[in-house]
C-alpha cells in the first residue's frame, strides 16, 4: 500500500519520520496485522502489510491511514 498525505508536502521527515514508523506498527497490531516492510519517503509511505482474512484490506488501510493522518496533524500543531 502507498499512503500519500493530501497536500503532498514534504512533511514526513526528521523526528516525525521516526515517530510515524512506530505509530504505523502499533496501529497495524491493533488490527492483528503486521507490517512486513515499510519505507517512509519525504512525501509518501510504502508498506507491505500482512492482514488476517477476517479483516477487509480496505478497512485496515483506512484505519492506519486515518489514524496516521491524525498523528501527522497533531505533530504539525506542535511545530515538529
Amino acid at each position: 500500500m502507498v499512503f500519500i498525505p493530501k497536500p503532498r508536502h514534504k512533511v514526513l521527515y526528521g523526528q516525525l519520520q521516526n515517530d510515524l514508523g512506530e505509530v504505523f506498527l502499533a496501529l497495524a497490531r491493533h488490527k492483528e496485522s503486521r507490517i512486513e516492510v515499510g519505507h517512509l519517503m519525504v512525501d509518501h509511505v510504502h508498506t507491505l502489510i500482512s492482514i488476517p482474512p477476517k479483516y477487509a484490506v480496505s478497512g485496515v488501510a483506512g484505519y492506519i491511514k486515518g489514524k496516521g493522518a491524525i498523528h501527522i496533524a497533531h505533530s504539525g500543531d506542535r511545530g515538529q
